[in-house]
């Protein structure tokens, strides 16, 4: 009996992280190749699938995105595969192309149950999880203050519910929320982080990441994903719920107040502590873990997938 090698095209710029690590995966698999194309933003027809990575495919143009996805899905017999990883993708001036190219694919991949979450949510597709691969790399460690510095990471209306923890000045606190806020307290000890880029680099300098719940689904994705970098870094996080998400092994999961006094009881073994949490993401985002999520993606049928009534969907846009 002969073997069928299956055709993959990767539709992407060369700096694509994502097309980069599928692009080192698919040759390891005996069933599967990569496409011949002649550049990375060339579709493929003759391939049994093409694979796009957002709107990068085609230098920045959304419909030309949606635009090829239709073509290949009504002209012809390859399969179309959207790839997101990043929420980003679904919220803002891009969202409705990436709702619609969605929900127009033959299947559509994502990088963790989160954003998976998010893209059910906004286009009805049921997308497959290929997580990005961790390695020791990825991992930081931190050197521990007995009096930690704490990194409020939230939105601005729950600014309010650290009040206690702002008046009392015990701990060092820095509030790091959207550049709106206005900051009434005037405490030594307290720190107002409004710049975009402080906020994203100020996890480095700090003992303990503190992420309540929000409010829609794209900002939980964003809070889950700050709680898995915070724990690379080596930071103890304290996030409320996070058992709702099966995420109560990879962080502590409970209120501020509750959070620190786990810090403090323990103190001398916190390093042991978050060095298990970090093997828990190193385990569950290896590339053997990935390499398999990939291949269970390109084994699926479009009838494994659940896709709304495509008229609903445009109606819905």
């Amino acid at each position: 009996m002969d073997i069928i090698i299956k055709t993959v095209n990767l539709v992407h710029k060369a700096s694509n992280k994502r097309a980069e690590l599928f692009s080192q995966l698919i040759p390891t698999y005996p069933d599967y190749k990569l496409s011949g194309a002649k550049t990375p933003t060339e579709v493929d027809l003759t391939a049994d699938y093409n694979i796009f990575f957002g709107v990068s495919s085609f230098d920045g143009e959304p419909q030309k995105l949606i635009d090829t996805v239709l073509t290949l899905e009504e002209e012809t017999s390859t399969y179309s595969i959207l790839d997101i990883s990043d929420e980003t993708f679904l919220e803002g001036d891009l969202a409705d192309y990436y709702v619609l190219t969605a929900a127009c694919a033959s299947f559509v991949t994502c990088s963790s149950e989160h954003i998976q979450e998010a893209i059910y949510e906004q286009s009805g597709r049921l997308a497959h999880i290929v997580p990005d691969v961790l390695t020791p790399l990825d991992v930081e460690t931190t050197e521990f203050n007995e009096n930690p510095e704490v990194l409020w990471y939230g939105e601005t209306r729950d600014v309010l519910s650290i009040r206690p923890f702002i008046t009392s000045n015990v701990h060092d606190i820095k509030i790091a929320t959207t550049s709106h806020v206005s900051h009434t307290e005037d405490r030594a000890k307290t720190q107002l982080i409004r710049n975009d880029k402080t906020r994203g680099s100020c996890i480095s300098d700090c003992d303990v990441v503190f992420l309540p719940r929000t409010y829609t689904p794209l900002s939980e994705v964003a809070r889950l994903d700050k709680v898995k970098e915070s724990t690379l870094k080596g930071k103890f996080v304290v996030a409320p719920d996070l058992s709702d998400y099966d995420w109560d092994s990879i962080a502590f999961d409970g209120t501020l107040e509750k959070g620190l006094e786990f810090y403090t009881e323990s103190f001398d073994h916190l390093s042991k502590w978050i060095d298990r949490k970090q093997k828990i993401l190193l385990t569950n985002n290896s590339e053997e873990s990935v390499s398999g999520s990939l291949l269970s993606a390109l084994d699926l049928t479009p009838e494994d997938t659940y896709q709304n009534d495509l008229e609903n969907i445009l109606n819905e846009i």
